[in-house]
């Protein structure tokens, strides 16, 4: 018997989640077995970031695009969103991003599915002037500079590379 392919994926992602979760820890923050603690997840370590509600309402939209062939969600560049505050309202409106008042200068990448998990999906410059970014794969880091931004998650390939 042969599994249909959406299963197969099924089966490797939910095998990928397990094997990517922190160590276990004791209370003291010692790890039972010896070794040092696990960072987990890139998303895990962007947890304190403004824009990480955004990146998780963007990944699970991508998610359910991908898995249920859903037209209206996905990626910023996968949708008919012609500008980034389209694109939170489609978020907003399919109940992905759950408050309704994102942070302020959110800047939306064109990405699409087919780009790598390194490229640039939300920035911001918040009043410090320090520009905020997060990528597809969740990692997050503020940067004092675009140049230094565009080397940590290079914008989408595409024109436009940021939505209007």
């Amino acid at each position: 018997m042969r599994f249909p392919t959406s299963i197969a994926l099924a089966v490797v992602l939910c095998t990928l989640a397990v094997s990517c979760r922190p160590a276990p820890t004791t209370p003291s923050g010692e790890n039972p077995s010896g070794e040092k603690p696990s960072q987990g997840r890139p998303a895990d370590q962007a947890a304190n970031s403004p824009l990480s509600p955004l990146h998780l309402a963007a990944e699970e939209a991508a998610l359910d695009a991908f898995q249920f062939g859903k037209k209206t969600a996905g990626w910023p560049g996968d949708t008919p969103a012609k500008s980034g505050a389209e694109y939170l309202s489609i978020l907003a409106a399919a109940g992905y991003l759950k408050d309704s008042n994102p942070p302020a200068n959110v800047r939306v990448a064109n990405v699409r599915e087919e780009d790598p998990l390194t490229t640039a999906l939300f920035a911001q410059v918040p009043p410090s002037g320090r520009i905020l970014i997060i990528r597809k794969d969740g990692k997050a880091e503020s940067f004092p500079s675009q140049v230094e931004a565009d080397r940590f998650a290079p914008p989408p390939p595409r024109d436009p590379a940021w939505l209007p």
